[in-house]
């Protein structure tokens, strides 16, 4: 993680590794926008430790002002497996105590959704119901939105939709992906991305974080 105190505001990148893929270009594409730095996790119980153990480690050792926080809670958070309404519950709660940390700061805070697993719609049994684990990603992507915005939240970058909007609902391989058919041989897309994968997502963030930039700097702050 890096960060400093210059005039340009302070964006922070948490999330797991589609978020870790993405910042190298992000940095890139706000260059003379904002300073960009990048906490990778796995899901919000350790964001929360990372968070607070480096929110003070700017270069010259003062603590960080956060201008925009783009966060999710990644694919990683699909195990262990949350199938039941009250797992669902807690999950949700996990996230919004979370979300309500990093309201906390000041910044003005942007949601991303997971991006698409799908090998979760061949590998995983078909259980009628809204509790199907086939249908995990996709339930807890409306859950996590729903969660954020009770919690204030009004910038929600979809990465799951521009990821499907090129690769469709289902599939099984598409040019955005990396080759994963190692791990599950139905097909090469799994959690991780191109060259083209990432500088898609990448550019979506950046736009979402110009966003929340602009609403800041309408109000004010």
């Amino acid at each position: 993680m890096s960060a400093d105190n210059s005039s340009l505001p302070n964006c922070l990148l948490i999330g797991d590794s589609v978020a870790h893929g993405t910042y190298p270009l992000v940095k890139e594409m706000l260059k003379g926008v904002c300073i960009v730095a990048n906490i990778e996790a796995v899901d919000a119980y350790y964001e929360d430790r990372c968070f607070w153990s480096t929110s003070s480690s700017a270069d010259t050792g003062a603590p960080i002002r956060w201008d925009v926080i783009h966060y999710n809670e990644g694919l990683h958070s699909l195990w262990p497996r949350i199938n039941t309404s009250a797992e669902q519950a807690a999950w949700a709660v996990q996230l919004g105590n979370f979300t309500k940390t990093l309201k906390a700061t000041g910044a003005t805070l942007v949601y991303a959704t997971m991006t698409p697993f799908m090998p979760e719609k061949y590998l995983n049994p078909n259980i009628p119901g809204p509790l199907n684990p086939r249908n995990d990603v996709e339930t807890k992507n409306a859950l996590a939105v729903k969660t954020v915005q009770e919690h204030g939240v009004g910038v929600i970058d979809d990465l799951y939709s521009a990821i499907t909007a090129v690769c469709g609902t289902v599939y099984v391989n598409c040019s955005l992906c990396d080759d994963e058919s190692a791990y599950h041989p139905q097909g090469k897309c799994g959690f991780h991305y191109s060259q083209s994968g990432w500088e898609l997502l990448a550019k979506q963030t950046v736009d979402h974080i110009k966003t929340a930039l602009s609403q800041r700097q309408q109000k004010g702050l």
